[in-house]
């Protein structure tokens, strides 16, 4: 399998997941709104010396009333989140680097005939894609305005990706010029599926028959398994989320 079909797989892997869910759902259950919802997310216990993990993102829930004041959701969401580690490519054991490339790097700068110097810049990303089970008790406080409690469970799948940004130049004297170019340096990704559990609330305005617009406040608990799903390569063991949506109501 090649990187390309690799990729393909880990990402078909939320929708498989997501498409069970709704399987599993009683066919009976009534229809209640489709939500589309953007949202801002942020690590708050970090960890493996990460200072820094905030994410924009955004994704989908199918709501179903299971009676009055009940209603079951999966919801389906992708986020990116950018990601600042000290000492990033000590942290990530890249071998590549460990092993082969950093000798020849030392021993190429170390070299005063060849007059070359040079910067090095990790950058790290992380694709998340939640997929959670939702439960949200609704209790109208106004005419059109509704305030939700919300838990749920679910998996994260996600992918960490890390790319080092090399800036090189190199003087020639003798022609009093200066060469300078920049390359990425791709490492190989860590993956995982960590199971996760959510709290929050949610608030609901109507605006017509149809739509409706809401806001929602998350706190994410990641489970701890420790040496299992990826969860030691996590940089962060929880986080909160500030969704804002819109509601097509049935």
């Amino acid at each position: 399998m090649n990187k390309h079909e690799k990729i393909l797989k880990e990402k078909k892997c939320p929708l498989v997941f997501l498409f069970l869910i709704l399987f599993f759902i009683d066919v009976n259950a009534q229809l209640q709104s489709i939500n589309i919802y953007t949202d801002y997310s942020v690590g708050v216990t970090k960890r493996i010396a990460v200072t820094k993990a905030n994410a924009v993102g955004g994704g989908i829930g199918v709501y179903f009333k299971l009676s009055d004041y009940l209603t079951i959701g999966v919801v389906g969401g992708y986020q990116m989140f950018s990601v600042n580690q000290d000492s990033a490519l000590t942290q990530w054991n890249w071998d590549f680097w460990d092993v082969r490339y950093r000798g020849s790097v030392n021993a190429d700068l170390a070299d005063s005939a060849l007059k070359l110097s040079a910067t090095f810049n990790p950058i790290q990303k992380m694709d998340f894609f939640p997929i959670m089970l939702a439960f949200k008790s609704n209790f109208e406080l106004f005419e059109n305005f509704t305030a939700a409690p919300i838990i749920g469970v679910g998996i994260i799948f996600y992918t960490r990706r890390l790319y080092l940004e090399e800036d090189w130049t190199r003087r020639f004297d003798q022609i009093d010029y200066t060469f300078s170019y920049r390359y990425r340096n791709f490492t190989d990704d860590k993956t995982g599926n960590p199971f996760f559990v959510m709290g929050g609330l949610n608030l609901t305005y109507r605006l017509g028959e149809i739509v409706s617009i809401s806001t929602d406040f998350n706190y994410n608990y990641i489970i701890k398994t420790e040496g299992k799903f990826g969860y030691d390569q996590l940089p962060f063991t929880d986080s909160y989320s500030i969704k804002l949506g819109l509601n097509f109501l049935y």
